[in-house]
């Protein structure tokens, strides 16, 4: 087989690995179950491939390879069900930074190191998750649009969860989520805004609370403060305070300080844009938009 291999021109090695590739992917990865469409879960070892989607339990949300706008790589993102057509933004985006070039990728938690990974023909696996390794996990989509990683017994019932999406929000924040930060583990959660519309990786302006505690949200453009909402007050930020039905939920403690607001919020979806707006979307559809600042030089309350 050696001598074979080796007497052989460029072109027939070339048409004889091609050859091993269409092999591999014919016969050995229809070894593994795909996922069932419209399921909320995967297990170790199922992959999700492009074109199937996990639904949540009562179908709220999606998640689904995508493209956006007019870019033809592909992403892994959680979606509104109810909002569903191709004009449709994700409220979160797996793998935002490094996007997989063609359609013959898929999802799946790795057999050998129980983490979450998309892998695609060519190319190496991307990460989305750094939790311990475990030998027996599943990834479930949720009704509130977590994404989460669980370690299972060994009759399938869950043992703690690994990893959630909730922890990594890309430019959306949506109920349950968190804007703060972790003082045991210095994790912070913090929104960034797209580049463009074609291009859902981390752009120019990013929005958190202050690092110094100081009980306010700061808005941030390429690492420079921008603007900053003024301080937690009578249970509204001052910014927000001309209106009432905006109700955001303040914890400060030892352990974290966060902004957020719960399920049965008037707000559902609140989003840092590529112009360094908010936009807050009520449960009636309204959507509020606050510009505070201009790169042009206008500069309001709380800009810097």
């Amino acid at each position: 087989m050696t001598s074979n291999v080796q007497s052989m021109s460029q072109n027939q090695k070339r048409r004889f690995v091609l050859n091993l590739i269409f092999c591999y992917f014919l016969f050995l990865l229809p070894c593994y179950a795909d996922a069932d469409a419209g399921n909320d879960t995967i297990i170790q070892g199922q992959p999700l491939r492009d074109g199937d989607y996990l639904d949540s339990a009562n179908k709220i949300f999606r998640l689904q390879f995508f493209s956006p706008g007019n870019s033809k790589s592909r992403y892994v993102g959680i979606f509104y069900s109810v909002l569903q057509s191709e004009n449709d933004k994700p409220v979160w985006v797996a793998n935002r930074n490094t996007p997989t070039p063609n359609l013959f990728a898929m999802l799946m938690i790795d057999s050998s190191d129980g983490l979450l990974k998309i892998s695609y023909r060519g190319g190496n696996a991307i990460v989305s998750n750094s939790a311990p390794s475990a030998s027996n996990t599943s990834a479930t989509i949720l009704d509130n649009g977590n994404l989460v990683l669980r370690g299972l017994n060994g009759d399938g019932s869950i043992n703690r969860t690994l990893w959630q999406s909730f922890d990594y929000p890309t430019d959306t924040l949506l109920p349950g989520m968190k804007l703060g930060i972790n003082f045991r583990t210095g994790h912070k959660w913090s929104l960034s805004s797209w580049v463009s519309d074609d291009v859902p990786a981390s752009g120019s302006f990013s929005l958190g609370t202050d690092p110094n505690n100081s009980g306010q949200l700061i808005m941030w453009w390429q690492g420079n403060v921008y603007w900053k909402s003024g301080v937690w007050e009578k249970r509204h930020l001052n910014t927000f305070a001309l209106d009432s039905s905006i109700n955001f939920g303040f914890i400060s403690n030892e352990n974290e300080t966060y902004f957020t607001y719960p399920v049965n919020s008037s707000i559902t979806l609140v989003i840092i844009d590529r112009s360094g707006m908010i936009k807050i979307t009520q449960e009636d559809s309204e959507t509020f938009d606050f510009y505070f600042c201009t790169l042009a030089g206008i500069r309001n309350a709380g800009c810097s």
